[in-house]
């Protein structure tokens, strides 16, 4: 497998991999088709339908959220959050 360059590129390949066409899907997200090619042309999904996604084709969800910088930001904002609550009860 090739190396993604971007979340759409991630979302392409590995629904290629899973054997799913981007009609399939997007029927399973309950979406319209052009909803998936626009994110595999590099339109950033919302939050719900990236969490959907990262859900229907098992991703990897770290290297999803790293080709994408809004959800990149705010899961390392979650991680620091989550070590200072974890030194703070030590």
């Amino acid at each position: 497998m090739r190396k993604p360059e971007s979340f759409g590129n991630y979302v392409k390949l590995m629904r290629e991999q899973r054997g799913m066409s981007g009609r399939q899907l997007a029927k399973r997200l309950g979406v319209a088709n052009t909803t998936i090619t626009d994110i595999e042309n590099g339109t950033t999904p919302k939050i719900e339908l990236f969490a959907k996604i990262v859900d229907a084709l098992e991703l990897n969800a770290i290297t999803a959220v790293n080709f994408l910088p809004p959800y990149r930001q705010l899961y390392q904002q979650i991680v620091e959050t989550q070590k200072g609550i974890g030194n703070a009860q030590k």
